[in-house]
């Protein structure tokens, strides 16, 4: 009786789990909608890798259709470590090769601008031009 009890608990937990975060995949159309994380900061470039979902201990953004923004990013005001991060959803938009973002943060509305230097299936390359 234990068994049987054990393995419809089982099979209720699996089917009861749900993934709420969309995996958007590639779109030739427009390239930049989908997940990105882990930077790679050189000089006066940052690459991102492009991911299933946000991450939860570690920056990552998400461009998503009709102009949203998610950004997981620092949850408070300090930037050593250990930091805590949180998920915020705001706007973007494209012009040429500017990507204009806005986003609630701790402290108010922060604004930023990039400049979009390559983007496919596998990476994003940017160049920050604006950050308030």
């Amino acid at each position: 009786m234990k068994l049987k009890l054990i393995a419809i608990l089982f099979i209720l937990s699996l089917i009861s789990c749900n993934d709420n975060e969309e995996i958007i995949a590639f779109d030739d159309s427009n390239p930049l909608i989908g997940f990105w994380s882990e930077p790679i900061y050189a000089e006066t470039t940052t690459t991102f890798k492009r991911v299933n979902s946000l991450p939860e201990d570690t920056y990552g953004i998400s461009f998503q259709n009709k102009n949203i923004l998610l950004e997981n990013k620092n949850a408070g005001w300090c930037g050593t470590p250990p930091i805590t991060y949180s998920s915020v959803k705001g706007n973007w938009s494209k012009n040429n090769s500017i990507i204009s973002m806005s986003s609630p943060f701790w402290g108010g509305v922060y604004d930023s601008k990039w400049k979009l230097i390559s983007v496919d299936e596998h990476e994003l390359v940017i160049s920050m031009i604006h950050d308030n």
